[in-house]
């Protein structure tokens, strides 16, 4: 039984923890910076982080239905 289990071990998804990784620490990042304001009054790196983003969470979706990781 033990044997069993080791044998059907779960990789992580080290694609997608590296892509986590890098929008957590890059967004805290990007806020904790003083920025000029931007359009709306909000500081650049709302902006960036928000609009930005979204376009960093399609392309790491994509990623993962494209290459299974």
């Amino acid at each position: 039984m033990i044997k069993e289990l080791a044998i059907n071990r779960v990789r992580l998804p080290l694609v997608s923890i590296t892509l986590m990784v890098l929008f957590v620490v890059g967004g805290s990042v990007m806020l904790l910076v003083k920025w000029p304001a931007g359009p709306g009054s909000l500081d650049w790196g709302v902006l960036i982080l928000c609009y930005l983003g979204y376009v960093f969470l399609m392309a790491a979706s994509l990623l993962y239905v494209k290459t299974n990781k």
